[in-house]
């Protein structure tokens, strides 16, 4: 098959779309809020983000053998609807990984200064590709970390603890995909129990999906008490999420986590590979890099936290996003969606740690700095 022969089907708010995948073949926008199946009929390539639901319904008729999802979760796809052995499903599983794990560290050194503990264990829900990344991260910056997953088999790297157990530590963030069968679900996984379980002043960070947090109880709790220190990024029922609890959230983001441009590069970079190579076409196009963002260390190792919160400031102000956010829809207290959407939409560009190129006298801060993915010269 040769690539003019394919016909892609694409969200034109993904950003790099059409830089890779017009090589495959032709391009033909569609607006998730309206799509139909009629408007798939000859389309090979249904090129999609988390907005779209994709069901029986919306294939039946058409011509799609291939669906690529710009985000690390399946969820907004019904697999066991749409038969999913008769479609090749691509996602971005791991590309985002680096961006989500600099926003919880971000996260992280935006809220200490709300907590009176000198040396805070952070509790890790899940250690797949992000939160081994956050474990690793905060290991080496010498924090005490647990974490919980009872889906991996080795646990030599990781200081395990249950769940319940988890929800003790003074920080607790969430890695899990969101699943509502077999023997570990997470759908609601901070349910009404758990809720009350968190110790008070705790942070709780969300960067996984948002159906994972029981919204209901995690509002009464803030409602009654007051007593937790709340960062989301995604929420329940997106885009029509709840309101109230974005202002009762200490932090509160769109769902731009993994959104870095690196992030968004490498996620397009992986589904356009994994395209051509299903129709077993030659990729000629490399994955765009951005130039190193240059910065001298010449301190301690000491001083490399506060470091490493200044450059993530650079890439990430989540007070002026957060902000923003909150004041967006206290402005328009109409469509709570379509403020949503726009602000997710419109996020500009941010560079993430792996950007960066640091020059530093020692080899010690060097080997620190390589755990954030950040290239040194010495």
């Amino acid at each position: 098959m040769m690539a003019a022969m394919l016909t892609i089907a694409y969200d034109p708010s993904i950003p790099y779309a059409e830089e890779f995948f017009s090589s495959l073949g032709v391009l033909k926008k569609i607006d998730p809020r309206t799509v139909r199946s009629h408007d798939l009929k000859d389309a090979d390539v249904l090129l999609i983000r988390s907005t779209l639901l994709v069901n029986s319904a919306l294939l039946s008729g058409t011509a799609v053998k291939v669906i690529c999802t710009a985000s690390a979760g399946l969820n907004h796809i019904q697999l066991d609807e749409i038969q999913s052995a008769q479609f090749a499903i691509f996602h971005g599983k791991g590309a985002n990984a680096l961006a989500v794990a600099d926003y919880v560290l971000a996260a992280f050194f935006e809220t200490r200064q709300y907590q009176n503990i000198v040396q805070p264990t952070i509790g890790i829900v899940g250690l797949g590709n992000i939160g081994s990344q956050v474990y690793r991260r905060l290991l080496s910056l010498g924090f005490s970390c647990v974490g919980c997953d009872p889906l991996i088999s080795d646990t030599s790297n990781y200081h395990m603890k249950n769940f319940h157990d988890v929800l003790n530590c003074d920080v607790i963030t969430f890695h899990v995909p969101l699943t509502t069968t077999g023997s570990h679900p997470t759908f609601h996984l901070l349910n009404q129990e758990m809720i009350h379980r968190v110790r008070a002043g705790s942070v709780v960070i969300n960067t996984s999906r948002g159906e994972v947090i029981d919204t209901q109880y995690v509002l009464e709790r803030m409602r009654v008490k007051n007593d937790l220190t709340l960062v989301f990024d995604v929420w329940e029922n997106e885009p029509d999420i709840n309101r109230e609890l974005v202002e009762r959230c200490h932090l509160s983001t769109p769902h731009i986590a993994g959104w870095s441009d690196t992030a968004k590069k490498n996620i397009v970079f992986q589904l356009y590979q994994q395209t051509a190579q299903f129709f077993h076409l030659n990729t000629r196009i490399d994955v765009l890099k951005n130039s190193r963002i240059q910065k001298n260390f010449l301190e301690s190792a000491e001083k490399i936290p506060f470091f490493l919160s200044t450059l993530l400031r650079e890439c990430i102000d989540l007070k002026k996003l957060s902000n923003d956010f909150k004041q967006s829809l206290m402005q328009h207290q109409g469509d709570v969606a379509a403020v949503f959407q726009q602000l997710r939409n419109n996020y500009r560009n941010r560079p993430e740690l792996s950007d960066y190129c640091v020059t530093t006298y020692s080899e010690k801060v060097a080997a620190v700095f390589k755990t954030f993915q950040i290239k040194s010269n010495t």
